[in-house]
């Protein structure tokens, strides 16, 4: 490292960015994109009763959450939270079609409760298929 031109510090941070003790991440997460997305998709699909497009963007939203969280270290695997995030879903569902079934309609409820219930199936899936190994 050459300290007399001032950039012996960055160029090493520039060769190994991984060994820096400021920045401990040495890449970007893409999950916060994905996330802005699914909930973009889900919100106009629900609105406008494209039930494909709720559901995918239902299942790309949880799915991010789930895995942004394990990244982060809060969780060890994503598949409770995706259970979580599942049962959260299906509540909205059941909360929806009894309070208000007549203002939002079959579609909406029907594409909020199926993206819950592949949320808890790709969850239980995962565990018991994967494991620890996600």
């Amino acid at each position: 490292m050459d300290d007399q031109t001032g950039l012996g510090r960055a160029e090493e941070r520039l060769r190994n960015p991984d060994e820096d003790d400021r920045f401990p991440y040495g890449k970007t997460s893409p999950f916060p994109i994905f996330i802005a997305i699914g909930l973009a998709f889900s919100e106009v699909g629900v609105f406008l009763d494209i039930v494909p497009l709720a559901v995918g963007g239902l299942l790309l939203f949880a799915g991010s959450v789930a895995g942004i969280l394990s990244e982060a270290g809060y969780v060890a695997t994503p598949w409770g939270t995706l259970l979580v995030i599942g049962g959260l879903l299906l509540a909205l569902a059941a909360s929806l079609y009894v309070f208000s079934f007549d203002a939002v309609g079959l579609t909406r409820v029907a594409s909020i409760a199926v993206a819950a219930g592949l949320c808890m199936l790709g969850a239980l899936v995962g565990r018991y298929a994967l494991g620890d190994r996600a």
